[in-house]
């Protein structure tokens, strides 16, 4: 009787630890949940954070892209504004040149015709 009594008070002494380890395990499990919870809230906003970066980045880039092709469009209008006042002073050049050759060639045929007078 009393090895039965020792029994039934190990057994349900060795329940007792049983439940009290399950509770602990049921416990852990919860803490581990809601870590795992605040774990993937931290990164849903992490990722929103990083998505407003890259949204904002690109932003940026997209406006110095168009103030350096803006730059570049203004260089090519100054260039080619600057080629053509040169082709101008070039053909103004040609142009003097030209009357300057007449006017030489009018003074030689005169030397001629006095010359030859």
């Amino acid at each position: 009787m009393w090895l039965t009594a020792c029994l039934s008070g190990c057994s349900a002494f060795g329940h007792q630890m049983c439940e009290d380890q399950l509770a602990d395990t049921r416990a852990q499990l919860a803490r581990t949940a809601a870590l795992a919870n605040n774990l993937s809230a931290e990164l849903q906003e992490q990722q929103a954070e990083i998505e407003v970066v890259k949204q904002f980045s690109a932003e940026n880039v997209r406006r110095e892209k168009e103030k350096e092709l803006a730059r570049i469009e203004a260089q090519r209008k100054d260039l080619e504004r600057e080629r053509f006042e040169i082709d101008q002073m070039r053909e103004l050049e040609e142009a003097r040149r030209g009357d300057q050759n007449a006017v030489g060639d009018q003074d030689a045929v005169r030397d001629e015709e006095t010359l030859g007078n």
